[in-house]
């Protein structure tokens, strides 16, 4: 079995979707699982971002130092490894603003 490790802020608010989605996903997909590990506010301002995508398969973040981020490239953008139809699907989906860079036909 394949197991993907994640990170994300400890509120139910954030931690509670991607905790039944992983469930969801291994129902259907059994041979991978995806564990989430919550981490505090505080935590997250005292560890550096490229540790955490160092140490974690998927992360979770609204960090201050995302420019640093988007420069060190420690971060494999979305759109680079999943289908531009899906992601175009998920903007379409989503409830709220669409901050990304996929745009429609």
């Amino acid at each position: 079995m394949v197991t993907l490790r994640g990170t994300t802020w400890e509120h139910d608010r954030g931690s509670a979707p991607l905790e039944a989605t992983a469930k969801l996903y291994h129902d259907i997909h059994s041979e991978i699982a995806i564990v989430w590990k919550k981490r505090t506010l505080k935590e997250f301002g005292e560890t550096r971002v490229d540790r955490l995508a160092s140490e974690y398969d998927l992360v979770i973040v609204d960090h201050p130092f995302m420019e640093l981020v988007a420069h060190a490239n420690c971060f494999i953008p979305l759109d680079t490894i999943l289908p531009r139809d899906f992601l175009l699907s998920q903007a379409k989906e989503s409830v709220g603003p669409h901050m990304g860079v996929i745009s429609g036909p």
